[in-house]
């Protein structure tokens, strides 16, 4: 329903095409989340589970996976909004650049929804999936309402409407799980001030580069690929100043690909048959 009935009423007050270029930017800003957070999904509720079973604390589990998730989520989302326009260009072609000032917005509103992915697998682990349903129950008939009404104003205005709406639907998911686990707003901002210091390192080139170009957000493709790189870079060069909890992680991946790798190479290939 929240997905849905607000683009079927796109299309009856704003036309389909408006509906089709607000659905461009949806799916823009949605990338990061299918590309990188999608893989890890399915594993999440079986793995809080078992936590869970095993009498493990769901809250520190819950704070370390919205730290990880923020560390790559923010920044992503940060500097798409920021690149929106040659990002669109590449994505969808010139024909609809009209989706880029959506995606700015857009992308800047689904930073709110970063601790969706855990929310409803850490109600339903904890036993308590009458408050998922809650929740929802809560959350999605006022965000409709805003929504839909925000479509008699125009596009611009429905994706502002998001600004609401998406942290609406957070702080509403945010009241169970503090209710089911104990969580301080204090314990919240502590597990993600590092992420905010990779989303501003992400950020910090590309920032500059806007200001410094001629067209603003119109960038060229020099100018989208010195952003680009000096995003990727400067999310590095935070990572390893904070001494973020993924950098660990990371380490520990390659490690075991090493290991993997050198198995591999002592044990050699199989014998021909």
């Amino acid at each position: 329903m929240n997905d849905m009935l607000p683009r079927l009423a796109f299309a009856k007050l704003l036309g389909f095409d408006a509906a089709g270029l607000f659905g461009r930017a949806l799916t823009v800003c949605q990338l990061p989340d299918r590309a990188v957070l999608s893989a890890i999904q399915p594993v999440i509720l079986p793995a809080m589970a078992a936590h869970a079973r095993a009498g493990g604390s769901l809250r520190e589990s819950y704070l370390r996976g919205l730290t990880l998730i923020t560390s790559v989520q923010w920044p992503t989302l940060v500097v798409l909004g920021l690149l929106a326009d040659p990002v669109v260009r590449v994505l969808l072609g010139a024909q609809w650049g009209e989706a880029a000032p959506l995606v700015r917005i857009v992308a800047l509103a689904m930073t709110a929804l970063a601790p969706a992915l855990m929310t409803f697998p850490l109600l339903v682990a904890s036993g308590r999936l009458r408050d998922a349903l809650l929740s929802t129950a809560i959350a999605v008939p006022p965000s409709l309402a805003i929504s839909i009404g925000a479509a008699s104003f125009g596009l611009t205005a429905v994706a502002a409407s998001m600004l609401v709406t998406a942290p609406f639907q957070m702080l509403v998911a945010l009241h169970f799980v503090r209710r089911a686990t104990g969580l301080t707003w204090r314990a919240l901002f502590r597990a993600t001030r590092a992420s905010l210091a990779l989303t501003a390192g992400a950020a910090l080139v590309p920032v500059v580069v806007i200001l410094l170009s001629r067209n603003g957000f119109a960038l060229g493709w020099v100018e989208t690929a010195v952003a680009v790189l000096g995003a990727v870079g400067g999310w590095v060069a935070a990572l390893v100043a904070v001494d973020h909890p993924l950098r660990g992680e990371i380490i520990a991946a390659g490690r075991m690909l090493w290991a993997m790798t050198g198995r591999r190479e002592v044990v050699g290939p199989p014998p021909a048959v």
